[in-house]
């Protein structure tokens, strides 16, 4: 079992090289889904015609494996095809996952030829992530982060902030909304037809 943290400097996600892991798309790394019946995982890799192998292993078995954008192994519901943001030349995989039933917690680790993160899911907690907090601290007259109410009061509340806020001058406006949107599109799948 592999675990990492990540730090994020700053709050800052750089671009990444081709063939790279995007840590924008899969952050917050650390994730509190106490009592939720699913959440939302995001993974990216710099290069949307790129052809190079990505594996998401779920604790040590490999969960999901592509071959570009092509799904080839599928060991989990959750399990896609990576969609190609061409203007950003990024692939990202975007899927929802179901508490393993009695776990205490999960460790995602996504892996490419060139680099690889992890992202941790805590069941035994709820609430936002302390990356996110320090996010918002460092970005507070940016950001705005609503507590999640109504339809997506039972949809994975960090996620739900993430997407609420505006984090321009970290990211960029085309990263951060492209990520924003299919996070959208999961919660609420009348917008795939948009």
């Amino acid at each position: 079992l592999i675990s990492t943290t990540y730090f994020v400097p700053y709050c800052r996600f750089p671009t990444p090289e081709p063939g790279h892991v995007d840590m924008l798309t899969s952050f917050p790394f650390s994730r509190f889904v106490k009592g939720q019946k699913s959440f939302i995982l995001a993974f990216g890799v710099k290069g949307a015609e790129g052809d190079e192998w990505a594996f998401l292993y779920e604790n040590v078995s490999i969960a999901c494996m592509w071959r570009g954008d092509k799904l080839r192994v599928n060991n989990n519901s959750a399990c896609v095809p990576m969609l190609k943001h061409k203007a950003l030349d990024l692939r990202a995989f975007y899927g929802r996952f179901r508490p393993r039933p009695g776990a205490q917690s999960d460790t995602f680790l996504f892996v490419t030829k060139r680099s690889y993160l992890t992202v941790t899911v805590d069941y035994t907690q709820n609430g936002t992530s302390p990356e996110v907090e320090e996010c918002n601290s460092k970005f507070h007259t940016e950001c705005n982060f609503p507590q999640s109410t109504g339809e997506h009061k039972n949809i994975e509340p960090t996620v739900i902030r993430l997407v609420s806020c505006s984090i321009a001058n970290s990211v960029g406006n085309d990263r951060h909304h492209l990520i924003s949107l299919q996070i959208a599109k999961l919660i609420n799948p009348k917008l795939q037809r948009n």
